[in-house]
């Protein structure tokens, strides 16, 4: 892309799957709905520092995505941003993110690694849902709300450390290697 670019519109490069990389420009403040949805041979993107706001499904279907760079700028992750990254196995979440919404990350399969920030406040219902290759998670003092179905099938996760006044409807559902 141009460096002239400063906004990514919805549906950009939809569907595109042979697409394997993408340089962001610096001065792009905005990606838009399903910029990159189902761009099937993406490997990796960094999404630079001006970015303040990725909308909806930005890269949800992205199934070979293995890496993802994340602003420190950026405050909230949108619905079903990553989900369905199969290939997706680490991500940091910068500090200064205060909200996940709901699927962010939902059946990313191979999501093994995740570091959640201090600044975290709340997460949406089903974040990672079918996330199977997770297998212990720490969720930030400061988070407030989990959403209902957060862990649902996630089958290997075996140890969660969260000190909860309230455990949401399903949080844990299916996830059978739950043991401490």
């Amino acid at each position: 892309l141009p460096p002239s670019v400063t906004s990514i519109g919805n549906e950009a490069f939809s569907n595109c799957a042979s697409m394997t990389s993408v340089n962001i420009p610096d001065d792009v403040e905005e990606i838009g709905e399903s910029a990159f949805f189902c761009c099937s041979s993406l490997t990796s993107v960094v999404i630079p520092y001006n970015v303040a706001v990725i909308k909806w499904r930005a890269f949800t279907g992205c199934t070979n995505l293995v890496s993802v760079s994340l602003p420190e700028n950026l405050t909230r992750i949108p619905p079903e941003c990553f989900a369905n990254c199969s290939r997706l196995s680490s991500i940091t979440i910068p500090e200064g993110v205060v909200y996940i919404s709901n699927h962010s990350f939902s059946h990313c399969i191979s999501l093994t690694q995740l570091t959640l920030p201090q600044s975290l406040r709340s997460m949406d219902r089903g974040v990672f849902e079918n996330c199977t290759g997770l297998t212990s998670m720490i969720i930030p003092d400061g988070v407030e709300q989990l959403g209902a179905l957060m862990f649902v099938e996630c089958s290997h996760l075996t140890s969660f450390t969260w000190h909860p006044q309230e455990v949401p409807e399903g949080t844990f559902k299916n996830c059978k290697g739950l043991v401490d």
